[in-house]
């Protein structure tokens, strides 16, 4: 793993995040595209409830119709939720580099702002958390939101990063 010298963003990196029924899934051997437990979440309704599942409700406003209606839109191209089905399968490949993920982390001790959605029903304040193991100086910020933070979130996400950015890199 050859990481560039600055690193803008990453993905989780840690199995604690992932919510209790999914956290043996990326292990499981998947056997051919269909997961019974994910095809509810490539329907309309679906894909309506992965921006708005852990939102509260003084906040749903702020969730553009758009972002979620384009996606559906996007997700009914033809062999589209195949592909997602597969993407969900293979999601064990990245499990398995959560290790060097996490030896990176431990090495080279990046500057490193976590904003995270105290609400995200899809990757849980637990694994929020487990970054501070291998990245104790990193800021962890759990906001009131959800998986679509910037969503409902963007200016205090933007003036967040801002002033991350200008600490870091100052």
């Amino acid at each position: 793993m050859y990481p560039p010298p600055r690193v803008a963003s990453t993905l989780d990196t840690y199995l604690a995040s992932l919510p209790d029924g999914l956290r043996s899934l990326p292990r499981a051997q998947i056997k051919g595209n269909v997961l019974d437990e994910q095809i509810g979440w490539l329907d309309e309704a679906g894909v309506r409830l992965q921006y708005s599942a852990g939102v509260q409700d003084e906040q749903i406003e702020l969730l553009a119709p758009d972002s979620w209606k384009l996606d559906w839109q996007l997700m009914q191209r033809p062999g589209n939720i195949d592909m997602q089905l597969d993407l969900f399968g293979d999601y064990r490949t990245n499990v398995e580099l959560y290790p060097r993920f996490q030896q990176f982390f431990r090495d080279r001790r990046p500057p490193t702002l976590l904003l995270w959605g105290k609400n995200d029903p899809f990757f849980t304040v637990a694994g929020a958390r487990a970054f501070l193991r291998d990245l104790p100086n990193a800021e962890l910020d759990l906001v009131d939101g959800s998986h679509f933070l910037l969503e409902t979130h963007g200016p205090y996400a933007a003036h967040r990063i801002r002033a991350f950015l200008a600490r870091a890199t100052g």
